[in-house]
């Protein structure tokens, strides 16, 4: 499983400028990222795996959005969208399930970043482990990994109490257009 160093490795190789943190309490999912670092949410990552017509996307929100099944499926061009379970979310991204980083990722999964998310100025992310978070620019993040922006949190949704992921059920149809 990857984690802080990896992450830590791959930005100084960059030379992106971040700091790994140590957070006050150990966390058990990216959503409990603002209460242990008393943040805002928005400025917290949270990765979730999806599958958009068999192929796979690291999709971030910020901690508590709701995406929109039809906003996400317009960005992905997708006709089917399913959520990876968390065995697959392992495999996939090499992270505990629930504490996905945007970095580090394999070069073969393609990252989408919600454009609310990627206008915070400083983020926080999860390393992977329960005991520490990665504080960088969003525009750094952005140009690290190569992601692509799009609005696809749902303006209608209130955002969710924490542990609550407001993801799709594991199965989910939308047409796209």
């Amino acid at each position: 499983m990857k984690g802080p160093l990896d992450i830590h490795r791959q930005l100084l190789a960059g030379d992106v400028p971040h700091e790994v943190v140590q957070l006050p309490r150990r966390i058990s999912t990216a959503e409990e990222l603002p209460d242990a670092l008393d943040v805002l949410p928005q400025t917290c990552d949270v990765v979730h795996l999806l599958y958009a017509d068999d192929t796979p996307w690291a999709v971030v929100l910020g901690a508590g959005a709701t995406w929109s099944p039809i906003r996400l499926s317009r960005a992905l061009r997708a006709t089917r969208l399913r959520r990876a379970h968390p065995a697959e979310t392992s495999v996939v991204t090499d992270y505990t399930p629930s504490l996905v980083s945007p970095l580090a990722l394999p070069p073969s999964l393609s990252l989408l970043v919600d454009a609310d998310f990627a206008a915070q100025d400083v983020i926080w992310v999860p390393t992977g482990e329960t005991a520490t978070a990665v504080r960088i620019r969003a525009r750094d993040l952005l140009a690290t990994t190569h992601a692509l922006v799009d609005a696809v949190v749902d303006p209608c949704v209130i955002p969710l109490p924490a542990g609550d992921s407001g993801a799709l059920p594991a199965h989910f149809s939308a047409r796209a257009g």
